[in-house]
Parts: structure tokens; C-alpha cells; sequence
């Protein structure tokens, strides 16, 4: 099976950040899947920050890293402006990528699902949406989105996609008026954050050696 991954935050190992797309995708291949993933630039990736697109082969991973950076440091019409780039771009380069099976898209931003739809669209493929982080909620309960009529449409646009998802997969469990999952019947799973130990040297063993028993 050939799996469209879209991630824009998605990391390396080398990154500083979450891997969890990486760790999902090694395990994908390894198990005979094939899987090309979309992903932007940022100074936590892992990868180099240069204005072009680059593609990789990583533990057998085709990777497309497009030609955006992004950083926790941009400003929020920065932000807005990156989201929206790296929407467009990945459905124009997923449309290249043929004999797709399946599209799994990741977020955040909740405009990840944009390019996830219309590819699901042109394609004729299941499309399952992975919530990460819950928008436009958090945002706009932290007061980061003030816009009234920003609010309106993230909120729909939160409901059109999890509308047009063939399966849902969460990271979090959680009970809220507020969750996505109010909004679907039967398709969704949770898979939680989990803690790769490979990377580290006998963790269970030097950790109380070295700090003592918690």
C-alpha cells in the first residue's frame, strides 16, 4: 500500500522536536508499505533550511521537504502566511505522487486538511486525519485568535473536515463539549504519545543511577 503522509512540523531524529510522524512512517515501510511524506522546513526539523524543495530516502521514507521554512518565532501573520503557502504547495506536489492509497494528514495547522480533501477528492482515496493539537480551540481559548470572523470559519472549517475524514486518530483523550469527536459516529481511534527508548542508552537502568529513584 502506498500512504500519502502530509505533515508540515514533521521532524527527524536529529530535530528537536516530536518524531511521531517519523516513528509511524520507519514502521509503515518496515512492515511493506511504501510511504512518501510532505513536510515543510523548520528549525526543529533535522532538516537543512534553504529555499528550495528537497527530496530524501530516509530508513525508507521518501521524503519531500518543501521549499518553506517555518519557526516559533515568526509572528502570527507570519504564521497565517506559512500555513497557507505549504497548503497550496502540498497539494500541487501531492497531485505528482501516483498510485496513492491512502492520505494521512497530521496536524497542526487545522489547514492541513485542506490539501488532505482535495487530494481525497481528485484521488478517490480514504483520507484519515490525525488531531494533534485541538484546533482552533486551544488557540482560541489562549485568545490568540481574536477575530470573530476568524473564529466562525476555523470552526467550520474544523467541522467541514472531520465531515469529509474516513477515520479520525487522536493522540489525547479527552471529554469536551469541544472534542472533534462530537463530530463523527464510529471512525475514530486514539493512539497516545508514546516514548521511544531506542535513541537512549538502557534508560530504565541510568536514570536511577544517576538522579536516584523517583
Amino acid at each position: 500500500m502506498r500512504i500519502l503522509y502530509i505533515h508540515q512540523h514533521f521532524a527527524l531524529p536529529k530535530g528537536s522536536t516530536g518524531t511521531r510522524s517519523y516513528e509511524f512512517s520507519r514502521r509503515w515501510v518496515k512492515a511493506g508499505h511504501q510511504v512518501t511524506l510532505i513536510c515543510g522546513k523548520s528549525d526543529q526539523s533535522g532538516f537543512d533550511l534553504d529555499n528550495k524543495e528537497t527530496h530524501y530516502t530516509i530508513d525508507g521514507i521518501d521524503i519531500i521537504a518543501l521549499n518553506m521554512s517555518y519557526s516559533n518565532s515568526l509572528s502570527f501573520v507570519s504564521r497565517v502566511f506559512s500555513f497557507m503557502r505549504f497548503m497550496i504547495l502540498s497539494f500541487w506536489v501531492g497531485l505528482r505522487v501516483k498510485d496513492v492509497d491512502i492520505i494521512y494528514a497530521t496536524s497542526t495547522p487545522l489547514t492541513i486538511g485542506i490539501p488532505a480533501m482535495l487530494l481525497k477528492w481528485f484521488k478517490r482515496v480514504p483520507f484519515i486525519f490525525e488531531v494533534r493539537d485541538q484546533w482552533p480551540e486551544v488557540p482560541i481559548d489562549m485568545c490568540y485568535i481574536k477575530n470573530s470572523f476568524l473564529q466562525r470559519f476555523l470552526l467550520w472549517l474544523e467541522k467541514k473536515q472531520y465531515g469529509q475524514l474516513d477515520f479520525l486518530n487522536k493522540e489525547y483523550v479527552v471529554e469536551s463539549r469541544k472534542d472533534p469527536l462530537r463530530l463523527l459516529n464510529d471512525a475514530e481511534s486514539v493512539i497516545v504519545l508514546g516514548v521511544n527508548y531506542g535513541p537512549f542508552s538502557s534508560p530504565k537502568q541510568e536514570f536511577p543511577k544517576r538522579y536516584g529513584k523517583i
